[in-house]
């Protein structure tokens, strides 16, 4: 193949691969309504834009504060039917800001998809808020997804991708990708998946500063948490349920929350207890679902009658003893609890100097535990301005009140409205992680952790709330309500949170890479126009060792080590690596190295061609597309035009991305007994809104670099 090469100054080879691989929408969208986007936002909707054309689907995972809404609103504005899926607190705020930009966005819960309420109507985008909240592929609730992103692009929204494992993301990324999501290397998930950390974005200047969290301790009696250690086992349901050192475990982290959520935990157990009790003494042994007959409250229980409900039987006599025995050992730490609580008190006085150490300054005190907000509440429910919100809603001094009205009188700047009458002003908010997530808070300028979650996302999450853009606070303070030291050695609650910040900024995450490399990369732009398509420019500059970088078929690939790769660690590696000297490009070195890069194309085009991605799916496929050639090999003559107009829709759906629902309908569908034309309809309607992008051969830059 005749080649046209242009020898160029490292300067402008080095812009053209820059801007290649940093290219942004012919659109640049600045606005969107009355909001004025940053150029992060900016970058951001083309970066996911581009994402979704190529996969289908796209993760938005930039840290608390910097606009996810509206990179999607903006993005939603190009669909006809986008809907938004979020946890069914954040309703008002996505009404709020659609309103802001002049948007209209349906909105579905992720509550009612675990009820099996189904939405009606295509729609072509689906903005997925929170989106860590379906990460389990075993929950109905992602079912439900997955059927219903079927047909559509996907926008996942998260500022925690990742809670634990790496298998999150893949299960995310799997809503639209299907089993493809296990098998890609790091370069495609840099492409699918945006995360950009705010303290190297130049917009962190604009953001209240923050220090550590400081510490506040209480006393405590260590012989509650080895009382809770010393539990004897508890006898479960008939079909199982949580082991004894998990019992124990969950009792621990309430313990450390406050002696309300403890206390709150036992009544509950007991109340369980006195079910299986009153089961066991019939002769039966029930199971976790007969057990559900059973209405349970923190001082009640209402019993059922167990011959209807309790249908098992076994050594009812030996296990009527453990359940006493489990059941006496709560009562005994219940009643070491005793009806006040020195430690709760510690609490709410520990609240109380912080309050008084900003006077003025709006607090919110986040807790897991409902208990313990409640417990919280009445210690300081004579002080003024204080409120308390949970999922059953907010209290003040005088009563009831809504959820939206306590948030008014809390942050009316963050929620657009009227400040509050002195009066009924909210300058204290306690409430449970409910608010953690997806609310401005930024009115307030105080955090208060008075629990430690088991992760540092969550604790993220929590200060995300009020370190904001549009804070007025030029400093925020966040303070911690810390485990008593005996807890603490038993659980290593704060050292597991401590262990997870360290993984969350481990150096070879390869979306920290990818953000590095586009940070090298926008140092080498300019603004002059692309030149011409049929031209590869190339450049030559010193480096310790030999290779090159070139920008090729849409990719930023690298040569180091006597072979070619794609992969981001790689490619940073080769990018750090070079200097800025120029020196002469030789004629063989140039050859072997576009040599190189055109097998390496082939090889991979090869394989894109065959459906053949290293994905379980990918026998799947095989199967199918076998099926599909005997079919138009066999079809009769007066058929054969619309089998092959079948054959050929069925074969784009097969190449192209398969989400996890159509993935599951297509091993469904190997095995059906339906006619041939039939069955080319079905796998035709499985075709995912995205190809995978084909960006053909062209080598539109060669880097080459030597030691001089």
């Amino acid at each position: 193949m005749e080649r046209q090469i242009k020898i160029e100054s490292a300067a402008k080879v080095k812009a053209l691969i820059a801007d290649h691989y940093l290219k942004s929408s012919s659109e640049r969208i600045s606005k969107i309504g009355s909001v004025n986007l940053e150029e992060h936002q900016v970058s951001a909707v083309s970066r996911v834009t581009a994402a979704i054309d190529e996969f289908g689907g796209a993760l938005l995972a930039d840290d608390v504060g910097m606009g996810k809404t509206f990179v999607a609103l903006t993005i939603a504005r190009q669909y006809l039917a986008p809907l938004v899926v979020a946890p069914a607190a954040l309703r008002d705020m996505w009404a709020q800001q659609t309103a802001r930009v002049g948007l209209e966005l349906p909105f579905h819960s992720f509550e009612s998809l675990s009820r099996n309420h189904r939405v009606t109507g295509k729609r072509d985008l689906i903005i997925i808020d929170e989106a860590h909240h379906v990460r389990n592929p075993a929950t109905i609730r992602y079912r439900e997804l997955a059927r219903l992103v079927i047909h559509s692009r996907v926008l996942l929204l998260s500022a925690t991708p990742i809670h634990n494992k790496r298998r999150d993301i893949v299960s995310l990324l799997a809503l639209f990708l299907g089993s493809r999501a296990e098998s890609m290397v790091p370069g495609e998930i840099a492409r699918c998946v945006v995360r950009r950390r705010l303290e190297s974005n130049p917009i962190a200047s604009r953001f209240p500063r923050v220090g550590a969290v400081r510490w506040k301790e209480i006393g405590d009696d260590s012989e509650i948490p080895n009382q809770l250690l010393a539990l004897p086992p508890p006898v479960p349901a008939s079909d199982g349920g949580l082991g004894a050192a998990l019992i124990a475990r969950g009792l621990l982290r309430q313990w450390c929350s406050s002696d309300a959520a403890l206390k709150s935990a036992i009544r509950r157990r007991l109340a369980r207890a006195m079910a299986l009790v009153a089961a066991l003494e019939t002769g039966r042994y029930p199971t976790r679902r007969e057990l559900e007959a059973w209405s349970f409250s923190e001082d009640s229980v209402q019993l059922a009658f167990p011959l209807l409900v309790a249908t098992g039987s076994g050594d009812c006599e030996a296990l009527l003893a453990g359940v006493r025995e489990h059941e006496a050992a709560l009562r005994r730490i219940l009643g070491a609890l005793g009806p006040e609580s020195s430690r709760d008190v510690s609490r709410a006085e520990i609240v109380k100097d912080i309050r008084h150490s900003h006077r003025g300054i709006s607090i919110v005190a986040f807790s897991q535990y409902a208990a313990t907000i409640a417990g919280l509440f009445r210690e300081l429910r004579n002080e003024m301005g204080i409120a308390a919100l949970t999922a059953r809603g907010a209290r003040i001094a005088g009563g009831d009140i809504n959820r939206r009205e306590a948030l008014e009188r809390f942050a009316p700047m963050a929620l657009g409205v009227k400040p509050p009458r002195e009066i009924e002003r909210i300058s204290l908010l306690l409430t449970t992680d409910l608010l953690s997530e997806g609310v401005n808070l930024q009115d307030a300028g105080v955090v208060v952790h008075l629990d430690l979650p088991w992760t540092a996302a969550r604790m993220e999450q929590r200060l995300g709330r009020i370190r904001r853009l549009a804070s007025n606070h030029s400093t925020v303070f966040a303070y911690g309500i810390r485990p008593s030291r005996s807890a603490e050695l038993l659980i290593g609650l704060e050292r597991t949170i401590r262990k997870k910040m360290r993984e969350a900024e481990c150096a070879d995450d390869p979306l920290a890479i990818s953000e590095r490399i586009r940070a090298i990369l926008t140092s080498w732009k300019d603004r002059e126009n692309e030149p011409g398509s049929d031209v590869i420019h190339v450049a030559a500059v010193a480096a310790a060792t030999t290779g090159f970088i070139a920008f090729t078929a849409g990719t930023l690939i690298c040569f180091s080590s006597d072979r070619i790769s794609a992969s981001p660690s790689d490619v940073l590696r080769c990018l750090e690596s070079i200097g800025q000297e120029s020196c002469e490009p030789h004629a063989g070195e140039i050859d072997e190295a576009i040599r190189r890069i055109e097998r390496w194309l082939l090889e991979r085009n090869t394989l894109d061609l065959a459906g053949i991605d290293g994905s379980p799916s990918s026998s799947a496929r095989q199967i199918a597309l076998r099926r599909v050639s005997e079919i138009t090999h066999d079809a009769r003559r007066h058929a054969r035009q619309r089998i092959l107009a079948l054959a050929e829709s069925a074969r784009f759906a097969l190449l192209g991305n398969l989400s996890a629902a159509a993935e599951a309908e297509l091993h469904h569908l190997r095995s059906s007994n339906l006619e041939d034309e039939e069955w080319l309809e079905a796998i035709s309607l499985l075709a995912s809104p995205a190809r995978r992008a084909m960006s053909g051969n062209r080598i539109v830059a060669l880097l080459l670099f030597r030691p001089l």
